[in-house]
């Protein structure tokens, strides 16, 4: 049993590669109200993936709130095999877009710890501007 472990490691030390699980999309809750807290439904929220230093494009989950203003995100992971070489391992950044006629767009709200968020949206226009990807 040792000389099995020993071997083992040897391999992944000679090849510096190592299986990890790895979370591509979080489990979120999303839940989008107006000033007065007055959930709103039929809302565009987008979970943003990126993933680093990889060179893979931005992925884009586009859903809509429900009549109580909520958006349920659920997790993917998987098994990826890593390297201990330079840029072998792959880190992943979650944000979210959340938009609506009539309302402020708000972009870019990092969701990498939270797994309920609650998101206030102001009535007004959002100005125009140059994203790879507007919400």
């Amino acid at each position: 049993m040792n000389r099995a472990i020993l071997l083992i490691s040897f391999f992944i030390f000679l090849t510096g590669c190592f299986p990890v699980y790895k979370t591509q999309k979080p489990q979120l809750t999303v839940n989008v109200v107006n000033e007065r807290g007055v959930a709103i439904p039929n809302v565009k929220v987008v979970l943003v993936t990126s993933v680093r230093p990889a060179k893979i494009d931005d992925q884009y989950d586009e859903k809509y709130s429900n009549q109580i203003g909520v958006v349920n995100f659920e997790k993917q992971a998987q098994w990826k095999v890593e390297s201990l070489m330079i840029h072998g391992v792959q880190f992943y950044d979650w944000h979210l877009c959340v938009a609506k006629e009539g309302y402020i767009t708000q972009d870019f709200i990092d969701v990498t710890k939270n797994e309920q968020i609650k998101i206030i949206l102001k009535q007004g226009n959002t100005p125009s501007r140059q994203y790879a990807y507007q919400c």
